[in-house]
């Protein structure tokens, strides 16, 4: 971990920072395999797929509603705020739009990690937990068919969650669950924009959206490092000498280049056989749990913006565009696009 990133979380409060790493990112097994049981249950093949229609209309209505007479940034009209809406609704975060507003600038901050400024940083992390305190009370109270009562509904449970460990881990779900998918779709339209003919192929055989994705996913590697792992002995991995406590951190976009698995790799090919094998979601254990509804929320955000818009294209030079600071996370700040009429 670099000097500035421990000096952020030398300022946090025990507690707090106790709490942030409550969570199965951060937990080895037999902890981590009894959390993730736990909150696994919500993102269950059957449960996620159960959405889909919900997150179709979603998508459709949000693309419906985007200007079209105008250059508009579809990171902040759409790609942003349809996987928010999503993800608060089934964190079971009040839907409106003050709460979706400040999980959002949580978001931001907390995941440009050491690149953030110290006291936003700071300040973030406490007014999310005390907002998380503040909902887990609510499911306690007043429960629902969402994750937060959920989990709370475990304590109930011989070895449910603790309360720093449902905390923890809305904490983690709320920083993971919409803004790596928001760079995967902005960086997704980015590079139909770009590519006409890859537009219209997809345009025309919407069967391919799903290995598209994958493809996505892999090409753009919205999540750069996977989070810091530390060695439990002494290795040799790759002819580099690793001793027992050391920390690693596991370069997952450029993983996703390696041409002994991705042949021609710098070539983005949507019928790529082997686009599934990136490691944009991890691996084993701590293989993410939002995967399937990650890539269930870009196919249908794709499909609706290539069904009302086939023909958009960019409104300013890529080189023109911010990108998203910090180690972890990448993509466009912004994305102005001339979507057409439609």
């Amino acid at each position: 971990m670099g000097k500035r990133a421990r000096g952020i979380l030398a300022r946090l409060p025990d507690r707090l920072r106790t709490v942030l790493f409550r969570n199965i990112l951060e937990m080895d097994p037999p902890e981590h395999t009894r959390v993730r049981r736990l909150v696994a249950r919500p993102f269950s093949a059957a449960r996620i797929s159960r959405r889909l229609g919900d997150v179709e209309t979603r998508a459709v209505t949000m693309v419906d509603a985007l200007p079209k007479s105008e250059p508009v940034d579809v990171v902040s009209a759409f790609c942003s705020p349809y996987p928010l809406r999503i993800v608060c609704d089934l964190l079971g975060v009040p839907d409106n739009e003050e709460s979706r507003r400040r999980v959002q600038r949580w978001a931001r901050v907390l995941n440009a990690g050491h690149a953030a400024d110290v006291d936003a940083y700071v300040q973030c992390a406490r007014e999310a937990m005390d907002y998380l305190e503040e909902l887990v009370a609510l499911k306690r109270r007043e429960p629902g068919d969402d994750l937060a009562s959920a989990m709370v509904a475990s304590q109930g449970e011989a070895d449910g969650l603790s309360l720093d460990e449902i905390i923890g881990t809305l904490f983690m779900l709320i920083l993971a669950g919409h803004e790596s998918t928001a760079h995967l779709l902005s960086m997704s339209l980015l590079e139909l924009a770009r590519n006409p003919d890859l537009r219209r192929d997809l345009a025309q055989h919407p069967e391919l959206l799903h290995n598209a994705t994958e493809e996505f996913l892999r090409y753009t590697s919205p999540v750069k490092l996977a989070p810091w792992r530390y060695a439990a002995h002494d290795l040799n991995l790759a002819g580099t000498a690793i001793r027992a406590g050391e920390g690693v951190l596991v370069g997952v976009a450029a993983a996703n280049m390696d041409p002994e698995v991705f042949p021609d790799p710098g070539r983005l090919d949507v019928r790529r056989a082997e686009a599934s094998r990136h490691l944009s979601f991890g691996r084993g254990p701590h293989f993410c749990l939002g995967a399937q509804l990650a890539k269930m929320e870009t196919v249908a955000a794709i499909r609706a913006v290539l069904d009302r818009f086939p023909d958009f294209s960019p409104a300013a030079p890529a080189d023109s565009l911010e990108w998203q600071r910090g180690a972890m996370i990448r993509g466009p700040l912004a994305l102005p696009l001339i979507l057409g009429t439609g």
